[in-house]
């Protein structure tokens, strides 16, 4: 039984980020440095290690998630905001896996072009490290901002008029 090693940095959160080991995604827990790890171990001699970000307001039903939040989230005031970067990537690497494989992977999160940074004791071949800005997701954030103001300020003035009564 070979045992993998896999080490994530530069991530704050896995919410919006699938980790996946030969197809399968894998939990990861959280270490004392603030990173992702996770031991698999696996009879193959080559597995494929694939980490994927994609972003909510890129889905398919992104306003209906949207309105939900803001509804729940008291009309926005409890709401946590969207990201800022918008930034999205989809790496691929083969590990050749030894009986002990360590690899570390150091994401950079408002990095374009190349997303990840790799270091490990065995053979790692890189088949995809993009990382990339989806102009659709920045653009519906801006829109949503606009609405959550112009709401604020709607709110404000049912309040101010039931109170001046």
């Amino acid at each position: 039984m070979k045992n993998l090693n896999l080490k994530v940095y530069g991530l704050t959160s896995l919410q919006n980020v699938d980790v996946q080991i030969n197809g399968k995604t894998i939990s990861c827990a959280r270490n004392e440095f603030d990173a992702f790890e996770t031991n698999f171990q696996t009879e193959d001699e080559v597995v494929e290690v694939r980490v994927v970000r994609n972003l909510e307001l890129a889905g398919k039903f992104w306003w209906l998630f949207a309105f939900l939040t803001y509804v729940i989230s008291f009309f926005g005031i409890f709401q946590a905001g969207y990201e800022k970067n918008c930034n999205v990537f989809d790496c691929v690497w083969q590990v050749h896996v030894q009986p002990y494989s360590a690899v570390t992977l150091r994401f950079d999160p408002s990095a374009v072009g190349v997303a990840a940074t790799v270091q490990a004791n065995v053979d790692v071949t890189e088949i995809s490290n993009v990382a990339a800005v989806d102009v659709k997701a920045r653009r519906r954030r801006k829109w949503l901002i606009a609405l959550r103001i112009v709401s604020f300020i709607a709110v404000i003035a049912v309040i101010a008029a039931l109170l001046a009564k």
